[in-house]
């Protein structure tokens, strides 16, 4: 039961299609909720269902198909979170998981931020995808590319790994610019040259230590002056070292593929940690949903207590602050410019979304606050229902500063339209000012 007005929306969740872009600095890790999506990237699509991930490291090219009635978080990943793997990671995920990903999704956003919470276990669950059970199945030949001057360097580096002809070489010998060169392969590989180059030399690598070489010999076949580095560049490539890769892949006898299958969950999540928003002022009224647990909001002075399903307008201009409670996962579904008229809104509501809404509301989360957004997409629906529909909010000293702009600014008006149409006395004599009106 609830106090607070129920709001139900009866909307279906659309498809997504998103644009093409490149994980420059961050990693992106792709996480389907409910449903399912194709990622398009490295030439590749990987077909993700409900509770399954996959890790876009820096420097790939991505597209996300996004079915209907489905929910994929794009949670951004610093480089310095991410394990040494320079692969498209696929990762399965457990429900006891779902929560903990929320709340690192509505971390990143920033302004939900608040206090910076203890670290999370980010780091712990992508370390579980290089696993040496699964990493056995991680190493292929990279995608090749289609024109026909990127695609003879491709060969060259596939034939000749040992070869180290720099990037101005490469493109001279096929009669093309470096640059023309370099976008060749980004364009139709997802993948840079450098990178392309050593990715296709640890999979000719792989083939050299199945059949049992030694670890100098491959090294020196594939092109590296020692064998610790190409230790090294093999343990950034796939998170193994090769002897450590050989004996997972002697025991467990599966072929190579290109992209890593692994149940992350071998470890328990970490909880949801408590943490508090630094007291702040918006310039724009926002909409804030408790997805799990509870949240206490002190908004103008005053304090409201909600619980799971509750949702607050935090008014512009009006000091607030939220405290969370461990386990408890607090989300913005969207915002209103305060310079827009209220057109018979009330920018002070509480109201209530019943559990049967809440798919919808996580596809606004996602919606509103990442590029995975449908088209004509209406970033304003939710809040213009809480404010339009919802009874006014118990939050004290908010209402008042609200009710208060809004009457001081009609005294004004009425004040200034009485001395408009006030008479002035010229000598002895009378004339009106002038109204506007003929």
């Amino acid at each position: 039961m609830t106090n607070y007005p129920v709001i139900r929306v009866d909307a279906s969740i659309p498809p997504v299609v998103t644009h093409v872009f490149t994980t420059a600095r961050e990693a992106v890790l792709f996480w389907v909720l409910s449903g399912e999506a194709d990622v398009h990237v490295g030439g590749r699509v990987l077909t993700l269902a409900a509770a399954e991930a996959v890790l876009v490291p820096p420097g790939h090219r991505f597209k996300l198909d996004v079915g209907a009635h489905s929910i994929v978080f794009p949670i951004a990943v610093p480089r310095d979170e991410v394990p040494a793997i320079e692969n498209v990671v696929r990762l399965s995920v457990r429900e006891t998981w779902h929560d903990w990903l929320v709340h690192r999704f509505a971390r990143s956003l920033g302004y939900m931020r608040g206090v910076r919470t203890t670290p999370d276990g980010l780091t712990e669950l992508l370390s579980g995808a290089a696993s040496a059970h699964e990493a056995a199945n991680t190493v292929g030949a990279p995608p090749m590319p289609t024109s026909a001057e990127a695609f003879a360097v491709a060969k060259r580096f596939v034939d000749s790994p040992e070869h180290d002809a720099d990037l101005a070489e490469l493109a001279r010998s096929v009669h093309v610019g470096t640059r023309t060169l370099q976008r060749q392969f980004v364009d139709e590989t997802g993948l840079s040259l450098s990178h392309w180059r050593a990715a296709a030399r640890i999979a000719v690598s792989v083939e050299h230590l199945a059949s049992g070489r030694d670890i100098g010999w491959v090294a020196n076949r594939v092109g590296f002056a020692t064998a610790g580095g190409f230790t090294r560049a093999f343990r950034r490539h796939t998170g193994l070292a090769p002897s450590v890769f050989v004996r997972s892949r002697a025991t467990d006898g599966k072929l190579c593929s290109t992209s890593l299958a692994t149940d992350v969950t071998m470890s328990p999540a970490p909880d949801v940690p408590g943490g508090e928003t630094w007291p702040r002022v918006n310039d724009f009224h926002v909409l804030v949903w408790v997805y799990r647990g509870r949240a206490r909001f002190t908004v103008g002075g005053r304090v409201v207590t909600l619980r799971r399903g509750d949702a607050i307008v935090l008014p512009a201009g009006v000091r607030n602050r939220i405290d969370t409670e461990p386990g408890s996962l607090v989300l913005p579904l969207g915002s209103r410019d305060s310079r827009v008229p209220d057109a018979g809104r009330r920018f002070d509501a509480v109201v209530h979304f019943p559990l049967e809404s809440e798919s919808y509301l996580l596809h606004t989360v996602v919606a509103n606050y990442s590029r995975v957004r449908p088209v004509m997409h209406d970033e304003h629906r939710l809040i213009d229902l809480a404010c339009r529909s919802a009874e006014p909010a118990l939050v004290g000293a908010a209402q008042d500063r609200i009710r208060g702009v809004v009457n001081t600014n009609r005294r004004l008006r009425a004040r200034e339209t009485v001395r408009r149409q006030a008479p002035v006395r010229v000598g002895t004599g009378c004339r009106h000012r002038r109204t506007g009106i003929t």
